[in-house]
């Protein structure tokens, strides 16, 4: 099946796309890591082929790449003027947008080598793992 990239965290057998509500997943990192879990689970629901598997992983790093900017927490602190830390949200904000654009078109390069199955599959589980 070629490589599956990031490796499974989440307990044996636990494939729902529901949040849990705990705080250890409250943290970036492990917000980060439980949509990497449900990517994963998600490749395998898909049965991605090793045709398919370079178009995979580049969508999975573009969607870790796009959770690790938008699960980061502001850089703003209180001493900071009222003007600077607009500043820093705006430019947060484009870079945000940026990498939505980027994870969009991978998203649209994926689908496109995807079989009809397989576009069903993703759509039903795609949209939810994505915040």
């Amino acid at each position: 099946m070629g490589s599956m990239g990031g490796g499974r965290r989440s307990r044996a057998g636990d494939t729902s796309n529901a949040s849990n509500t705990g705080s250890a997943t409250s943290t970036p990192i492990a917000r980060i890591n439980q949509m990497v879990d449900k990517l994963y689970d998600l490749r395998i629901r898909l049965l991605i082929t090793p045709e398919q598997s370079s178009t995979w992983d580049d969508f999975q790093a573009m969607a870790r790449a796009w959770a690790e900017e938008a699960f980061r927490g502001r850089m703003a602190t209180d001493e900071q003027s009222a003007l600077r830390s607009m500043q820093l949200r705006l430019s947060e904000t484009q870079n945000r947008y940026a990498r939505m654009e980027t994870l969009n078109d991978s998203v649209k390069k994926l689908y496109a080598i995807l079989t009809p199955d397989q576009q069903r599959i993703a759509d039903q589980y795609l949209p939810p793992i994505i915040p």
